[in-house]
């Protein structure tokens, strides 16, 4: 699903910043205006993703006429489908190679164990990430 909202580009002798005033002020910046609106896509995404998977409400956007603007800054609405881009850049699956004992192996595989499965659960465990 497409979600959209608006953001405020000011460009300064830095390169451009970019800001969401619905999104509590979420900012991003680039140098370019093309890496700053890659910036921003992924910073919408990122957040709005956050918020799902804490199940915390997403806010509703403004109009992009409703902003408050100011000399030299320009307002543009920015959508993603935050579904395709967490699955594409924050869900993707990477290869690992290990190595395991062949015994242990063994006995894995005789009981059917799926070791992405225990790995990831392994992980999160020792890393500290509640689900």
């Amino acid at each position: 699903m497409l979600t959209s909202f608006p953001a405020v580009f000011a460009l300064d002798e830095y390169g451009y910043s970019v800001v969401f005033p619905d999104l509590n002020f979420l900012a991003t910046e680039g140098k370019t205006y093309e890496e700053a609106m890659r910036m921003a896509v992924e910073c919408l995404a990122g957040h709005i993703f956050d918020l799902q998977q804490h199940s915390e409400p997403i806010p509703h956007p403004s109009r992009i006429d409703q902003l408050d603007i100011e000399e030299g800054e320009s307002p543009v609405v920015i959508s993603v489908d935050v579904d395709v881009y967490a699955k594409e850049h924050f869900e993707k699956a990477v290869k690992k190679t290990l190595s395991i004992p062949k015994w242990l192996n063994d006995a894995a595989v005789a009981q059917g164990i799926k070791f992405s499965k225990v790995l990831q659960k392994a992980l999160k465990e020792e890393l500290g990430i509640v689900e």
